[in-house]
Parts: C-alpha cells; sequence; structure tokens
C-alpha cells in the first residue's frame, strides 16, 4: 500500500483527507507545519506528500526543496487555496509535481494524486494567470 504524509495546519481538513484517502493509501503521518511535515517525510519517506502552502513555522513553499533533495523520489501535490500561476510555477520550480486547488473538489483530488503518483505533473486547469 503506498505511503501519504498529509501537512495542512488545520485539523478538520487533514482529518477529512485522510478519510478520503483510507482506501488505497496508509497516511503515515499528519502534520500542521513545514517544520513536521519535514521530520515526518525524513522518517517515514513516504510515497506522496500532500502539502499545503500556508502554514505555521515555515509554509510549504519553503520546503518543497528540502524534501526533494534528501527524498527525491518523493512525490509531492500542493494542496492549496493560492489559485495563482506564479505560485504554481514557484512550487514546480522547487520540485512539486502537482499543483490543486482546495476548491476543485474530490474528483480533481483523486485525479491530481493519481497524475502524480504516475509519474505525471499535474496542474489545476482552473489556475488564474496572475494580472501584474
Amino acid at each position: 500500500m503506498k505511503t501519504v504524509v498529509i501537512a495542512d495546519d488545520h485539523e478538520i481538513f487533514r482529518s477529512t483527507l485522510k478519510r478520503q484517502l483510507k482506501t488505497g493509501f496508509k497516511v503515515v503521518g499528519e502534520a500542521r507545519d513545514g517544520d513536521s511535515a519535514l521530520d515526518l517525510v525524513q522518517n517515514h519517506k513516504p510515497d506522496l506528500i500532500i502539502l499545503d502552502l500556508s502554514m505555521p513555522v515555515r509554509s510549504g513553499m519553503s520546503i518543497i526543496h528540502d524534501i526533494k533533495s534528501r527524498y527525491d523520489s518523493a512525490k509531492i501535490l500542493v494542496l492549496t487555496i493560492h489559485n495563482s500561476a506564479e505560485y504554481a510555477r514557484s512550487a514546480f520550480d522547487l520540485g512539486a509535481n502537482g499543483y490543486c486547488l482546495k476548491d476543485e473538489g474530490r474528483k480533481a483530488l483523486l485525479s491530481a494524486i493519481s497524475t502524480v503518483m504516475a509519474g505525471g505533473k499535474y496542474v489545476s486547469p482552473y489556475l488564474e494567470e496572475d494580472k501584474s
């Protein structure tokens, strides 16, 4: 069974996501901040990290490179509220494998996970180009 770490600062969201993943994945850790997420990844070496960008201590964006430099085979799916092509480009530049918006829904999330786990790159079709 594939393993996953969920990193999001909202407990209710982590709990709901964990329930959604119980078929097909074993959740080996949950983190509410970037430092804890990095520790879990180092200790468990999960197949997938579902990573929020806005977390206390260290943001998800700030640990993507750290995760990839220590554990290159990890798949990172950013799951965020940040509907920004610029954020997505930055996440991919740092090593993320997918960028999914939280308001896309369950079906899109499962598609994103499937794409990333198969070695593909998932980019939300709803990303807005920055107007600046």
